[in-house]
């Protein structure tokens, strides 16, 4: 039961957010991600913020893996992303 509520709210997610979405007139210069089964657990939200010019981007990320597959596992992280051209 929780596995069918968790994959149907991560589907209207993915489906509502179109993998990222930038949030102009709320954060500009922002993107949200929501990102399923990847290296910080088997669902993922995270908000990043680009710079003025976008050479550098940082964003913080929290994923989760439930007990059924290996868990229970909180993962919180910082990406930095760096566009030198």
């Amino acid at each position: 039961m929780k596995r069918g509520i968790l994959s149907a709210v991560l589907f209207l997610l993915c489906v509502c957010l179109h993998g990222q979405v930038k949030l102009r007139g709320l954060f500009p210069k922002s993107a949200v991600n929501v990102q399923y089964a990847g290296s910080t657990g088997l669902a993922t939200i995270g908000l990043f913020k680009a710079s003025k010019r976008d050479k550098i981007e940082l964003g913080i990320l929290y994923g989760y893996l439930p007990g059924s597959f290996g868990g229970p596992n909180h993962t919180l992280s910082l990406k930095f992303l760096n566009n030198p051209f």
